[in-house]
C-alpha cells in the first residue's frame, strides 16, 4: 500500500469519529445551566414568599367615620359645658354684685338726684314732711332724700312705679330692687332716636313696654310731633292706636 493510500484511509477514519468540543465551550455550557438553575430557585422562593405573605387588612371606613363622629361630638359637648359654666359664673357674679349693692348701706338723709320723665310740670309733696318738689319739664333734675324714695317705693307711688321720675343713682336702684323696671325704661330715655328707626322697630319697642310707661311714650311722641321731628303718618297712626292718644291734632 502506498503512502498516499494510507494517508487517505487515515483521513477517512478521522472524519468518521465524532468531534469532542473544546474544553472552554464545555465550561461555558455548564455556567449557563448553573445560572438557569439559580434563577429558577429564586423565582420559586419569591413565589413561595408571596404565597406565605399575610393578606392586607381591609380598611374599615365606617369604623373610622364613627370614631371621628364620636370625637367631634365629645368636643362639642365639652365646649358647650364650658360656655354654660362661663355663663353661670357671669350670672353668679352679676347677682353677687347686685346683692352687694343692695346690702350697701345708704344714709337715709343722703340726697339722691332724680330727673323727670314727664313733659310739662311735675310736682311732688312729701306725705311725711309736706315738702314740695317741682320739676319744670322733662329732664329737670331735683334731689330727694333716700328715705323719701324708700317711702315712695313702699307706698307704690306712681312717681317710681310708672315711673314719673328716674333715680340717677345705681346704688339706690339696686337697693330698692328696681333693676327690672329700669331695664325697660332704658330704651325710652332716647326715644327721639327710636322714632327715626322705622315703623317695625317702634312697634316692637312699644309692644315690650309696660303700660305703666305709656304716658312717658305718649308725652315724647306729642313733643316730637309738635317739633316736627316725627312726620311719618304711618308711625303717628300706629302710636295713636297703641297708646290711645291723639297726635295728628299736634301736626
Amino acid at each position: 500500500m502506498t503512502n498516499d493510500n494510507q494517508n487517505q484511509i487515515n483521513q477517512n477514519q478521522t472524519k468518521g469519529k465524532p468531534g469532542r468540543p473544546p474544553k472552554n465551550q464545555n465550561n461555558q455550557n455548564n455556567n449557563v445551566q448553573s445560572n438557569v438553575n439559580v434563577n429558577e430557585e429564586q423565582d420559586q422562593e419569591q413565589v413561595s414568599n408571596v404565597n406565605n405573605a399575610n393578606p392586607v387588612d381591609e380598611v374599615d371606613y365606617k369604623k373610622i367615620e364613627e370614631e371621628v363622629r364620636k370625637k367631634v361630638e365629645e368636643e362639642i359637648k365639652e365646649k358647650m359645658k364650658e360656655e354654660a359654666k362661663k355663663e353661670l359664673e357671669q350670672e353668679k357674679q352679676k347677682k353677687e354684685k347686685g346683692n352687694s349693692k343692695r346690702a350697701e348701706k345708704i344714709d337715709p338723709n343722703e340726697l339722691i338726684p332724680c330727673y323727670s320723665l314727664v313733659y310739662g310740670g311735675l310736682t311732688y309733696r312729701s306725705p311725711k314732711t309736706g315738702l314740695v318738689t317741682r320739676w319744670a319739664n322733662y329732664g329737670t333734675v331735683q334731689e330727694l332724700e333716700f328715705s323719701e324714695l324708700h317711702h315712695m317705693k313702699n307706698s307704690g307711688s306712681p312717681f317710681l312705679k310708672r315711673p314719673w321720675i328716674y333715680i340717677d343713682d345705681e346704688r339706690v336702684v339696686n337697693k330698692l330692687n328696681m333693676n327690672e323696671l329700669y331695664e325697660k325704661v332704658e330704651p325710652l330715655k332716647d326715644i327721639n332716636s327710636l322714632f327715626e328707626q322705622g315703623l317695625d322697630k317702634i312697634k316692637e319697642v312699644i309692644d315690650e313696654t309696660p303700660k305703666s310707661l305709656y304716658d312717658l311714650v305718649a308725652s315724647k311722641a306729642r313733643l316730637a310731633v309738635e317739633n316736627g321731628d316725627l312726620k311719618d303718618i304711618s308711625i303717628i297712626q300706629m302710636l295713636e292706636n297703641k297708646l290711645d292718644i291723639d297726635l295728628r291734632s299736634f301736626i
